[in-house]
């Protein structure tokens, strides 16, 4: 694994490690991810024998508070995320986690969980649904990253009708035809709530135990993210 360039197809064939494509809406973050490259990340699972990293969506919105930088960067305009309210289970084949703004404000239950980072094997396979790739036994991982998902942008109409009309997500877009129905009644969506914070950067999703501080060197204190995202808790 490690002779080969972190970002090698997830179907190059056998023993090859790969970052799952993700849409530019999607951007991989994990502990220290802005000291430590991906490259250095993969060498720390192969020396634990990870051979998958879970990672959920979480969902990024407007608001209209006072943007939190000046940067060129999705999370300096859309800066808000949902600080609780996941619900977090281990299923027969694999981690569930669902919640977040699409719950709060729409009562979608769709699965958030995804596997950006593969080690890719003859053994590999994905069946009937990328949330629960085969063999199922490599779904559980006790390194964990997450996908910062922006969907949700000021023209979040016009985003929402896109993905609902192009039928490219799952089951013909049924995710985002439901938003987009619920939108086309209430008309404005206001997507702060009790549960809404700034998100700062990727320590503080460790310190909202979303995803776990991950030992690079010997001097690292490796910590159990808490994980309380919800009624249910992982363990």
């Amino acid at each position: 694994m490690s002779g080969l360039p972190p970002f090698a197809s997830r179907r190059r064939g056998e023993g090859a490690v790969g970052a799952k494509p993700c849409s530019s809406g999607k951007f991989l973050v994990y502990d220290q991810c802005l000291r430590e490259p991906l490259k250095v990340l993969i060498n720390v699972l192969e020396e634990h024998d990870i051979k998958r990293l879970p990672a959920p969506m979480i969902d990024f919105y407007p608001s209209n508070a006072a943007k939190s930088g000046n940067g060129n960067m999705p999370w300096h305009v859309v800066d808000h995320i949902d600080g609780s309210g996941y619900d977090v289970t281990l299923q027969k084949r694999g981690i569930s986690v669902k919640g977040g703004p699409r719950k709060r404000l729409f009562s979608e239950d769709n699965e958030l969980i995804k596997y950006p980072l593969v080690y890719w094997d003859k053994n590999c396979r994905f069946g009937s649904s990328i949330h629960r790739p085969l063999p199922y036994n490599r779904n559980f991982s006790p390194v964990w990253g997450v996908l910062l998902h922006f969907k949700f942008f000021t023209n979040y109409r016009e985003k929402i009708a896109e993905a609902a009309y192009n039928k490219q997500h799952y089951n013909g877009s049924q995710h985002y035809q439901a938003i987009k129905n619920e939108i086309d009644k209430i008309g404005t969506i206001d997507f702060v709530g009790e549960a809404s914070i700034r998100f700062l950067n990727p320590e503080q999703l460790v310190d909202l135990g979303f995803m776990p501080t991950i030992e690079f060197d010997s001097d690292d204190e490796r910590l159990e993210p808490a994980r309380n995202w919800g009624t249910k808790r992982l363990i």
